[in-house]
């Protein structure tokens, strides 16, 4: 089953417990410039709102709506949009066959 789910784009179970928290940074340091910055400052309250772990079956819509309660908290609404864009990203690019996750990311999130 496992196989079939790889051969169809689906990911295994292996990947759905992965630390979304390190492929973020890894996928951050593919980045330069001004947009290694804006990772960087997204990574940096990641980091803060789930202390350093959150696997990809934990990311649901509660899990991003707390997220962006805790971000409203601590920057301006332009940077609120701007890192919810950060921790889409990478989340659409490893599991963009979920309809309903693409969904949920891409509807406005203030």
């Amino acid at each position: 089953m496992e196989l079939a789910n790889e051969a169809h784009g689906f990911p295994t179970k292996e990947k759905l417990n992965q630390n979304f928290i390190a492929y973020f940074e890894k996928q951050m340091n593919k980045r330069g410039g001004n947009s290694k910055t804006a990772w960087l400052n997204t990574f940096k309250h990641l980091n803060d709102f789930c202390g350093g772990t959150a696997l990809f079956t934990e990311i649901d819509r509660e899990w991003l709506e707390e997220f962006i309660e805790y971000v409203h908290t601590k920057v301006s609404p332009s940077s609120v949009s701007t890192y919810f864009a950060k921790v889409k990203c990478p989340y659409i690019h490893r599991f963009e066959y979920n309809k309903q996750l693409i969904y949920i990311y891409t509807s406005n999130p203030t």
